[in-house]
């Protein structure tokens, strides 16, 4: 049988979706983990705040072909911050166009 002895407990927030993944729709979901001890989650694009809140997901909306860089800090309960590793994602939207 066996046992387990030790295990890693991230030290920071981590995003769940993966980095460098490539959205080919222009509406897409972020997802990053629990951060044991986090009150409140920031989630920047492109050094930009677009989320703060409770939630670990946010949904992108509208975004252009291109690259964007997501950031992540959990606010913990006692008030002081940690910031999480920046993902890159590529937005590529394809149209396909139906000749009849």
């Amino acid at each position: 049988s066996w046992e387990l002895t030790s295990f890693e407990v991230p030290v920071t927030p981590q995003f769940i979706t993966e980095d460098g993944s490539k959205f080919t729709d222009d509406q897409f979901v972020i997802e990053w983990a629990n951060f044991q001890g986090a009150g409140s989650y920031e989630l920047t694009e492109n050094g930009k705040l677009i989320y703060a809140g409770q939630d670990t997901n946010f949904s992108i909306n509208g975004r252009a072909d291109g690259e964007y860089t997501y950031g992540l800090r959990a606010i913990m309960d006692t008030g002081t911050t940690i910031d999480g590793k920046v993902n890159n994602f590529a937005v590529c939207i394809f149209f396909r166009i139906q000749i009849v």
